[in-house]
């Protein structure tokens, strides 16, 4: 080897080194957390209607234990933008206290919106109900839980369905769940809202197997 072949292979295995630590570096940086964001009523917000407060586990709260149990702690955030009270036109307006107007608000790789109770309540039209599921278009639709007060829901449930097909979106079931439980009127804390252990098999048996292979396909992403 001649001196003059001495610079030329000295920069190239300085050149192997560096890619060498930046490729250490990146594979030591840890990946991004995936990010839900809960939209939504009392009933995703997990109103007690005993207490007149947030139950005990809301379905936030269990869902988030639920994915650091699955993924480990800090891979996944789960955020609560619930308002109840509120329903899918004052999500798209940003008029329900809380949430800008549509899609300010949101920052996540998954977002649930879970409004139906409200609309059916004030007798929204199904078409203009359709229309505004359709504006809000997030990542996975979560049905109402059926009631034992006169709101007519099943309808905004089966409008809220067909959107979701329309848009290929997945849909967490809970009336189709609930309904398949026995006795699932007895789980009403008011007729409306669900007690606290149903809020916590909510989020176990609906919501966290339409969210997890999503969360799968988001850090496969990453």
């Amino acid at each position: 080897m001649t001196l003059r072949c001495i610079p030329s292979l000295l920069r190239a295995v300085l050149f192997g080194a560096s890619l060498s630590i930046a490729s250490i570096h990146a594979w030591a940086l840890p990946a991004q957390p995936v990010r839900i964001q809960l939209f939504g009523d009392s009933t995703q917000f997990g109103y007690d209607g005993r207490t007149d407060k947030q139950t005990a586990h809301p379905p936030a709260a269990v869902l988030q234990s639920l994915m650091d149990a699955r993924f480990g702690a800090g891979a996944v955030i789960v955020t609560e933008r619930a308002v109840p009270g509120s329903a899918s036109a004052q999500l798209l307006a940003g008029t329900d206290g809380r949430n800008r107007p549509w899609p300010r608000e949101v920052d996540a790789d998954i977002v649930v919106v879970n409004h139906a109770l409200n609309d059916a309540y004030t007798k929204v039209p199904l078409a203009k109900y359709a229309e505004q599921l359709r504006r809000l278009h997030p990542t996975v639709y979560e049905t109402p839980n059926p009631v034992t007060v006169g709101w007519p829901s099943p309808k905004y449930a089966r409008v809220m369905r067909q959107v979701a097909a329309e848009q290929h979106a997945p849909v967490a079931d809970v009336e189709t769940w609930m309904r398949a439980q026995p006795h699932w009127r007895r789980h009403l804390t008011d007729g409306l809202h669900p007690d606290d252990a149903t809020y916590g098999e909510i989020a176990r048996q609906v919501l966290m197997p339409t969210l997890e292979p999503l969360v799968v396909a988001a850090q496969a992403r990453r």
